[in-house]
């Protein structure tokens, strides 16, 4: 999975590099320079940072039935992951009149965690003496290619929604521990390159020739996980079907430097 991700990034950022204004724009687009100096074609390159945060849903399913079961009511726990991150982009504007449309990649490196422990509801809704469900949620690098739309309501100042494909390397836990009142835990967890999708807006700043700010959120979506946990001891034969959701939303500013030469004038 993840030989394929980089292998569509790389071919991503050969085509970036092939493609020309003769292949972007029909002859009847707005030149810059007829009514504004700045014009935002052209390949780009940059960094960014920023913060996230978000929500992990864990449904825990007893089986074979909730009934027989007993010692766990069906329940879906809940924890926040939140953190850092940097990384960097790389991506290619068209300009036609006031439209801007293009492509973006990027990855970014960070720690976006959480930590969470609550009781055990037994079926009967008394809480269960002296259990705890914990979860853990960890993304520690994430990437996007999304494409995207502008509008530039000044020569220098562009408002853009983009959306596309999200990938990401997931970690998630999740543990029932009935002990010490009872004998038996359920542990799962997994570790995995995952695709999702993303979808946001933002704003960018042209500074001066080639330099350019932006401030962006995103919104993220990771899908959904499945998981069984089997007791230890063994404990034929109960299990708890575990549906792992994440989401989060994030806000970062980046700087790029745009390759080629802008007439940039006030």
């Amino acid at each position: 999975m993840l030989k394929k991700i980089f292998g569509s990034l790389f071919l991503a950022v050969i085509t970036m590099q092939s493609l020309t204004a003769a292949d972007w724009l029909p002859n009847q687009c707005w030149k810059p320079g007829e009514c504004c100096s700045y014009d935002w074609s052209g390949m780009y390159v940059g960094v960014s940072g920023g913060y996230a945060w978000g929500n992990q849903h864990v449904h825990l399913d007893p089986r074979p039935t909730p009934v027989s079961f007993a010692a766990l009511a069906p329940t879906t726990a809940r924890s926040h992951p939140r953190g850092g991150f940097g990384g960097a982009q790389i991506g290619l504007n068209k300009q036609c009149g006031l439209f801007v449309y293009g492509l973006e990649a990027d990855i970014s490196g960070g720690s976006i965690q959480s930590r969470r422990s609550s009781p055990i509801v037994q079926n009967s809704g008394v809480v269960f003496p002296g259990g705890a469900t914990r979860l853990r949620a960890h993304t520690d690098w994430f990437g996007t290619v999304r494409a995207r739309i502008g509008f530039t309501p000044c020569c220098n100042i562009l408002t853009f929604l983009s959306g596309g494909l999200l990938y990401g390397n997931v970690k998630h836990s999740s543990t029932v521990d009935f002990r010490p009142a009872g004998t038996t835990f359920y542990n799962t967890h997994f570790n995995k390159v995952h695709a999702g999708w993303t979808a946001g807006f933002g704003l960018e700043y042209g500074v001066c020739e080639n330099w350019s700010f932006k401030v962006e959120y995103l919104y993220l979506d990771f899908g959904h996980h499945r998981r069984t946990a089997n007791p230890t001891p063994a404990n034929p034969p109960f299990v708890i079907h575990n549906r792992f959701e994440t989401t989060a939303n994030l806000v970062r500013l980046g700087i790029n430097y745009k390759f080629g030469c802008n007439s940039f004038n006030y």
